[in-house]
């Protein structure tokens, strides 16, 4: 019924009143818990004397607000008060309780008394079916008339037709259109924009955030408040590139929006209408473009042909199939080219990535080339080279104590990741205990068992780094969220079971945050240390929360 109230416009009503009546006509029949109960679920119409007991009801509800242990000067209660008592007057002095005519009528109580009529005519009732809107507005014009408001009648006649002006021509062209009120609250998009987006109703309430949160992220709709608050009336328009979800499937579109400021408000903005345009051809990963587009400039690109035998292959990269120091994303990220050596079974190949624009549309090239015996120089063979590489990478990413990888490999090669589907922080209970009473030899060894237990809980593509003390990290990468839950559970019971033959008595506890993203590793892993502290703070064991970006101030 709020959403109802006001569909009209009305010149008395400021803009610092609209949220107050919103407000306080939920309150409008609480008088009703003092009418009987079978009197108020009758079946069927009222008799008289019936009827006359629940017309009590708005009398009885502005007598419960007034005992309220509440200052009676309390803007919200005097308007509850005003729409409680006098919401079943009507214009003529015909109605009820007090028999109050035209304007002495308090202006909130005329408001919603026309939102009520609209729902009674417009809901199925006992004893009628319900009335579609066209029936219900062309009744009430006739009330109107009869109370001599003319001009009503032509302002609701004017904002129909502009509303059915701005529909025919919006649901006639192929683009989304979307248009969004503040006051009342509401965002609607026309048919192509219903069907397009597939969402459920083509009108809803822009507050509910877990229902837009179907289709864009809380980030994506902090970015979009940000270009509104940044709109002025001199300089109304606005343009953003947005990621929408339809059908679990991510999409780009550019919105490109108007903010309205009604004539005689220039200080807040009504409302804005925007149309929504796919450009899915500028965001789409490279990885899932057509190769044929990119195809004739590769052979254009004579620092990727091989010199001393046959490129083996080559591929436009995509973040579904990463490997641990990805440096097509590094190249994205830093618009330049790297290079590194890839080891697979027992087999070298050299990768060389670089970012490239067709178009002006980004992609991150890679050229891998298989090392053979010929290639390698000095005198070397492959063996020789992959040992010394291996022990080069182990003493500058292993951690020495347990084998897991280091806080250096943390931050060099996974802090700025992104794409990460989930990570997990974890710390042991009371560890400092067991090296203040057994010693750091003993101390050592748990952590080399614990590391043990963790490693053999997650899977081989998951990787497990030890940041210091006892406290580790898991990245893992392409997990579903269920999956994770079962992992996070297997860790904790995996380490509580670690046993030191020589120490029988040891038990170990352990707590972790577990965040799931997609995400920048570094962020995933600042709320998941957030976690680990709360489950350890409640002794939870495992705590673990879907990552939402938090805007930036």
């Amino acid at each position: 019924m709020r959403q109802y109230r006001l569909k009209i416009g009305n010149n008395k009503i400021r803009n610092e009143d609209i949220s107050l009546v919103s407000m306080a006509s939920a309150l409008h029949d609480i008088g009703k818990i003092a009418i009987p109960e079978e009197i108020l679920n009758k079946p069927g119409r009222l008799t008289a004397e019936e009827f006359q007991i629940m017309k009590g009801h708005s009398m009885a509800g502005a007598e419960i607000l007034m005992d309220l242990p509440i200052d009676r000067n309390e803007p919200l209660l005097k308007t509850a008060y005003e729409i409680c008592r006098w919401h079943h007057e009507r214009y003529d002095g015909s109605g009820y309780p007090d028999g109050l005519k035209g304007d002495a009528i308090p202006l909130s109580a005329q408001v919603v008394a026309l939102a009520d009529v609209y729902d009674a005519l417009t809901s199925e009732r006992c004893y009628k079916s319900a009335y579609s809107h066209d029936t219900a507005i062309r009744m009430i014009f006739d009330q109107l008339n009869r109370y001599g408001l003319g001009d009503s009648e032509h302002m609701l006649h004017q904002q129909s037709y502009e509303q059915q002006h701005f529909r025919f021509l919006s649901d006639k062209t192929e683009e989304i259109f979307f248009n969004c009120t503040f006051e009342p609250a509401a965002l609607s998009f026309n048919k192509y924009g219903v069907e397009k987006l597939n969402i459920d109703n083509d009108e809803f309430h822009p507050l509910e955030i877990k229902k837009l949160l179907k289709y864009v992220t809380r980030d994506t709709l902090n970015q979009f408040a940000k270009k509104v608050r940044e709109a002025t009336p001199a300089r109304p328009d606005f343009q953003i590139d947005v990621p929408i979800t339809i059908k679990k499937e991510n999409h780009w579109f550019r919105c490109t929006g108007h903010v309205v400021w009604t004539n005689g408000n220039r200080k807040r903005s009504a409302g804005i209408i925007g149309l929504l345009k796919n450009i899915d051809e500028k965001y789409m990963p490279a990885a899932i473009r057509n190769e044929t587009v990119i195809r004739p400039f590769l052979d254009s690109l004579s620092d990727c042909k091989c010199t001393k035998g046959p490129t083996e292959y080559c591929s436009i990269n995509s973040t579904e199939d990463r490997c641990e120091n990805c440096i097509s994303a590094k190249c994205m990220s830093s618009k330049g080219s790297l290079t590194k050596l890839k080891f697979i079974d027992k087999c070298i190949y050299h990768v060389r990535a670089t970012y490239v624009e067709v178009d002006g549309i980004p992609y991150s090239l890679e050229i891998i080339d298989k090392i053979t015996e010929e290639t390698l120089l000095g005198g070397h063979g492959k063996e020789d080279v992959i040992k010394y590489i291996t022990a080069h990478n182990r003493r500058l990413y292993e951690d020495i104590l347990t084998g897991a990888y280091n806080r250096r490999y943390y931050e060099e090669q996974l802090r700025d990741m992104c794409h990460v589907s989930a990570v997990a922080m974890l710390d042991m209970d009371d560890f400092k205990a067991v090296n203040d009473t057994y010693g750091h030899p003993v101390g050592d060894l748990a952590l080399k068992q614990i590391f043990s237990a963790i490693k053999n809980s997650v899977r081989k593509t998951d990787l497990v780094i030890r940041l210091g003390g006892d406290e580790f990290l898991v990245v893992f990468r392409d997990i579903p969220f269920h999956v994770l839950q079962k992992k996070l559970g297997t860790i904790k019971s995996c380490v509580e079971k670690t046993v030191l033959p020589d120490y029988p008595q040891l038990r170990f506890f352990i707590s972790i945050g577990g965040t799931y993203g997609p995400g920048k590793t570094s962020d995933l892993m600042n709320a998941a240390d957030k976690l680990l502290y709360q489950a350890k703070r409640e002794k939870a064991g495992v705590r673990m929360e879907r990552f939402e970006k938090k805007p930036e101030m």
